[in-house]
């Protein structure tokens, strides 16, 4: 790790940690809900840090090109409920253009990336890497879905989460992950993994503390 993933790296944890301690802290649990959506965005904007540094085009493209593209078929899910199943987001994570906030497209990409660059950088073969990305995906939002209800990120219209969710999770993380996995360059910094880590390890906590 360069001394920039370092720091990164640092910061990210410290500002997880302290939401976290914030969302468990039953007065300042509104304020901390309420700051979600600049702690993805400071997450979303260390990795493009990262991949600057980098001069990594390849990678900030694709980036680019697969917020977009989550965020049209999340805006496709919530309007048909045919993809992930009948769910409305809140304005907890802004507001929304056309149903989603936009931020959403831009922490499925960084998910996506971490887990891709996970997998590939054990991988060879891209189809095989981009499932693994794909289950990792899908598993981080294992963990997220109930934090995120109950904190009012997005709201189900049945009250349970379907398995469809799931697997549409998986299916949009492992095409994403498969064009990744065929660039010409992809990310040599780990800081992308760390964070999706870095968030997964607040979403668990949050989740088992009930938080």
């Amino acid at each position: 790790m360069s001394r920039l993933d370092r720091i990164l790296a640092g910061v990210l944890l410290v500002i997880f940690a302290v939401g976290g301690a914030g969302h468990l802290v039953h007065a300042a649990r509104p304020l901390f809900v309420g700051l979600a959506p600049l702690a993805l965005l400071l997450t979303g904007a260390a990795v493009a840090a990262v991949l600057v540094r980098e001069k990594n085009l390849p990678v900030g493209l694709w980036a680019a090109g697969s917020a977009a593209a989550a965020l049209g078929v999340e805006m496709v899910g919530v309007a048909t409920g045919a993809v992930f199943g009948s769910y409305s987001y809140g304005r907890v994570l802004g507001a929304p253009v056309l149903g989603v906030p936009p931020i959403i497209g831009l922490n499925w990409a960084v998910v996506v990336l971490g887990s891709a660059s996970l997998a590939t950088r054990f991988i060879r073969r891209p189809v095989l890497a981009a499932a693994v990305a794909g289950l990792l995906s899908a598993g981080f939002d294992v963990v997220l879905e109930p934090f995120a209800v109950s904190a009012g990120y997005w709201h189900w219209a049945s009250d349970t989460i379907p398995v469809r969710n799931y697997a549409a999770w998986f299916v949009v993380a492992a095409v994403l992950a498969y064009a990744y996995a065929r660039l010409p360059r992809r990310m040599d910094s780990p800081l992308a993994s760390i964070a999706v880590g870095i968030e997964l390890a607040f979403f668990a906590v949050l989740r088992t503390a009930g938080g």
